[in-house]
C-alpha cells in the first residue's frame, strides 16, 4: 500500500522541510502534497535561501508541492486539503490511503501501512450530535455549525441529520472512499472560502462518514499535545503519545523534541 500524505503548511520552510524528511523516514514509498499558504508562498519567494530549501523539496520523489496558494487561517484550513485532494484525484497518482497532517506532525516509529491497511477511514472520536443541539451537547461550535445552510444541505441530501466532530490531523480515507466525498463536496459547496468561521476540517469529512455505511473504521493515528501548560502535564501527554505512531506538536519550539528523543 501508498499512503498520500496531505499537509497544509504555514510555518517556517525549515519545519516542513525536517517533516519531510521524517515522512520519507517512517513510510514507505510515501506520496506528500504540500500546500503553502498565500502568505508562505509569497515569503519564500522574496527571500532566495528559503526559496531553494523549497526548490529542494520539489525535487524530492513523492514530493508535490500545489500550486494553488490559497489564504488559510486557524478555522479555515479546510479548503487547502480540498486543493490537495484534488490535484491527487486529478493526477491519478496511485496510492491506497490519503492521511491529513499539519505542518507539526511527526511520526515517532514505523509501521502505518501494516495499521491501516485493513481500515476505509478514521472512526470521529465523538457521537453523532443533532444538527440543532444546543451549545451544551454540541459545544461552543454549534451555533455557526448548525447555521451553516451549506453543510445542512449537504448533509440533508444525503438523507443525514446528525454531525460528527473530530480534529482532523492523523484522520485518514482510502482512496475510493476519500474521492466519493471529494465529489460530493464539490457538487454542493463550490466556494471553500466562505466566511461561517468554525473549523470545517473537523466537521465535514467525519459527518459524510455517515452516508457510507459498513466502512472500516480505526482512531486517528495522531496525537495531540497540548504545549505550554506546565512541564509536568506536558510530559505526561508525551508519554501518553509515546504509545501513538504520529504526534502533533503544538509550538514551533516546543521543548517535546527533546522530550520525544529521551524517551525512545
Amino acid at each position: 500500500m501508498r499512503l498520500a500524505i496531505s499537509i497544509t503548511a504555514h510555518e517556517r520552510i525549515r519545519v516542513l522541510e525536517r517533516q519531510v524528511r521524517n515522512i520519507r523516514l517512517h513510510c514507505r514509498d510515501p506520496l506528500v502534497i504540500l500546500h503553502l499558504n498565500a502568505d508562505f508562498a509569497r515569503r519564500l519567494r522574496a527571500v532566495p535561501e528559503e526559496g531553494a530549501v523549497l526548490e529542494r523539496l520539489r525535487r524530492e520523489p513523492g514530493v508535490w508541492v500545489n500550486p494553488a496558494h490559497l489564504a488559510t487561517r486557524w478555522a479555515h484550513l479546510f479548503h487547502a486539503h480540498v486543493a490537495n485532494m484534488r490535484l491527487l484525484r486529478d493526477r491519478g497518482e496511485a496510492h491506497s490511503h490519503l492521511l491529513l497532517l499539519s505542518s507539526a506532525d511527526l511520526f515517532l516509529r514505523r509501521g502505518i501501512e501494516e495499521r491501516l491497511a485493513a481500515l476505509d477511514a478514521s472512526a470521529p472520536a465523538g457521537p453523532p450530535i443533532a444538527l440543532d443541539a444546543p451549545p451544551s451537547e454540541g459545544g461552543a461550535w454549534m451555533p455557526r455549525v448548525a447555521a451553516d445552510g451549506r453543510l445542512r444541505a449537504m448533509l440533508s441530501a444525503r438523507g443525514l441529520s446528525t454531525i460528527r466532530h473530530d480534529l482532523h490531523e492523523g484522520s485518514f480515507y482510502r482512496r475510493e472512499l476519500a474521492e466519493a466525498m471529494l465529489a460530493i463536496l464539490e457538487r454542493h459547496i463550490p466556494d471553500w472560502e466562505y466566511d461561517d468561521a468554525y473549523p470545517k476540517e473537523e466537521f465535514f469529512l467525519p459527518s459524510l462518514l455517515q452516508a457510507f455505511p459498513g466502512i472500516r473504521t480505526g482512531p486517528r493515528v495522531a496525537h495531540a499535545l497540548v504545549i505550554g501548560s506546565g512541564v509536568e502535564r506536558d510530559r505526561a501527554a508525551v508519554a501518553c503519545a509515546l504509545e501513538e505512531l504520529c504526534v502533533a506538536r503544538r509550538g514551533e519550539e516546543a521543548p517535546v523534541d527533546g522530550w520525544v528523543r529521551d524517551a525512545l
